[in-house]
Parts: C-alpha cells; sequence; structure tokens
C-alpha cells in the first residue's frame, strides 16, 4: 500500500539506526541477528538496534540482557510501524523463511534498504545492490560482514566501518533511487 507506507525522507541519524520489526523468534533469524550485533559491538561499531515486535521463542530475559549491554533497544509490539520505518535507516529481517515479508514490503515503500534473507518470501522486495543485500547463509558472521559493509544515510548510500554507516560506496544509488525503485519494483 503506497498510500499507508510512502517514500519519506530520510533520516540523519547518528548513529546509523537498524530497525528489526516483526515475532523474536528464531525462525526470523533473531539469534543470528543478536550474534551479529554482540559481534560489531564487542569490536567498536557505532549503531543502534530497534527491536520491535512481541516475543515467541525468544525470551525476554535474552532481550533484557542485551539491553542492558546498550546492544539492543526493545520497543514491545507496537500497533502502527510507521514511525518506526520513517526512524530507521536500514530494516534487516535474516528470516530462515517467510511467506511474503510485509515488513520488506512496507519498508521498500518507504525507501528504507533492507538486509534480508535471499529466500522466497524475502527477496522480492530487495534488488540486490540497489535497495539493499540480501544474505545467502544467515550466519552471524555474514549478517554482520553485511552490516559492516553498508551505509543507511541521507544522500549516498556510503562506507559504514569507520564513517558510522552502513552499504557498499560506489556500488548503491542515491536514496530518491532507491524509493523509485521500491515503488517500481512492488
Amino acid at each position: 500500500n503506497l498510500e499507508r507506507y510512502p517514500a519519506s525522507p530520510f533520516p540523519a541519524n547518528r548513529p546509523v539506526r537498524f530497525l528489526y520489526l516483526g515475532r523474536l523468534m528464531t525462525e526470523k533469524g533473531v539469534r543470528e541477528l543478536f550474534e551479529a550485533a554482540q559481534r560489531l559491538h564487542a569490536e567498536g561499531f557505532d549503531f543502534r538496534l530497534d527491536l520491535v515486535g512481541f516475543f515467541e521463542d525468544i525470551s525476554q530475559t535474552e532481550v533484557e540482557h542485551l539491553q542492558n549491554l546498550g546492544i539492543v533497544h526493545f520497543h514491545g509490539f507496537q500497533q502502527d510501524p510507521l514511525p518506526w520505518y520513517v526512524a530507521a535507516d536500514c530494516v534487516v529481517l535474516p528470516s530462515w523463511h517467510e511467506g511474503m515479508a510485509n515488513t520488506n514490503l512496507e519498508c521498500a515503500a518507504m525507501g528504507r534498504p533492507i538486509i534480508t534473507s535471499n529466500i522466497p518470501g524475502c527477496k522480492e522486495a530487495v534488488l540486490e545492490g540497489k535497495s539493499g543485500l540480501q544474505l545467502n547463509n544467515i550466519f552471524p558472521c555474514n549478517l554482520s560482514f553485511k552490516v559492516e559493509s553498508g551505509n543507511c544515510r541521507s544522500g549516498f548510500i556510503v562506507s559504514f566501518l569507520d564513517q558510522d554507516t552502513f552499504f557498499i560506496d560506489s556500488q548503491f544509488l542515491e536514496r530518491k533511487d532507491i524509493c523509485q525503485i521500491g515503488e517500481e519494483s512492488l
């Protein structure tokens, strides 16, 4: 629904702000996401990972532990995902399997880059290297490598490592082009 999820201005977050929006469960790749976030945090990368959703087989204790370490920010279930997409630099969904991931469709419509699994139900909303990145294997090292390699900044999607940003330099298009690509592919 492009009227409900319109392309929105890109935020100027510092540090880069990642969003996971969905059920907190193993099959959504949440444990791999946590491991990747822990690795990035341990290596000194400055980022924010917002978790929006409700608990399934991931425990509240596990999330609270990561929150206390400053690795994640848990916001619980939210009725309206729109403000979370608007605030995010990049949406992450490293799921093991999906029907059709609404999260990816909604954030693509809003012009937000996506890091997601290269599986049916996830990959359809991403043009690899243009509107996001697809993971061929959902392993924490693969996910954290993709995160280290990226940037979700306004203007250009540029290098994440030392500049606090998210994708890979010259391969990526300007943000307005990402919005257009997302809209056209939907």
